[in-house]
């Protein structure tokens, strides 16, 4: 599918849109076959790096270092149809590996995904302090906030795992151990191996 050339329609532009938030969603759908199943537990919050859904990387956060969120980068997007940014980046929240809530595409111009958690590593939205601390981005600064799903009966403590899929084509430059939002420790990847999709696994 490639992107609208300048001249289209405004309608056109929002057709156009509507078919990008429809495919991308169904192809996040199909990409998140595999978390679906609970997962492995972790005694670390752990990030782990993938290319089209196979490992490439796994960080585990430094013991010993007050560390409660997690920032992943990828380059500013040039193109934007409709408030969702092109190629398109979306993120699932899931409770131990199971999906809880709805996909999420990234807006205009949003290069980060910040995520914090509580001591219980259950995801928040907000610090005790009331700042946002889980949202979309840009250049550390959260201009979305993306809460993530209430705790249920179903899905008690909410969400604990997110999921972060760069579609058609995009990829992860960087990211940075946090705390409160100021980074403590930047992740070392690795600059010659490609990387599109990040998932947060907390304990």
């Amino acid at each position: 599918m490639k992107f609208p050339k300048s001249g289209v329609t405004r309608s056109g532009i929002a057709v156009f849109a509507a078919l990008i938030l429809v495919v991308s969603t169904l192809i996040a759908v199909q990409a998140k076959s595999q978390p679906t199943a609970r997962r492995a537990p972790v005694t670390q919050p752990t990030l782990v790096l993938t290319f089209n859904g196979a490992v490439v990387e796994t960080f585990v956060a430094p013991a010993g270092i007050a560390i409660n969120d997690v920032d992943v980068h990828w380059p500013t997007p040039r193109k934007c149809v409709n408030g969702i940014q092109w190629p398109p980046v979306l993120m699932q929240f899931t409770l131990n590996g199971t999906v809880v809530g709805v996909p999420q595409l990234a807006p205009c111009k949003a290069n980060d995904f910040e995520t914090a958690w509580d001591p219980n590593y259950q995801i928040i939205a907000k610090y005790p302090t009331g700042a946002p601390a889980t949202g979309w981005t840009v250049n550390g600064k959260i201009i979305k906030v993306v809460p993530p799903p209430p705790s249920t009966s179903a899905a008690p403590g909410g969400a604990n795992d997110f999921h972060l899929y760069n579609l058609k084509g995009g990829k992860i430059i960087a990211a940075d151990w946090t705390f409160n939002g100021k980074t403590v420790f930047k992740i070392p990847l690795k600059s010659n191996v490609p990387v599109n999709d990040a998932h947060l696994l907390l304990p």
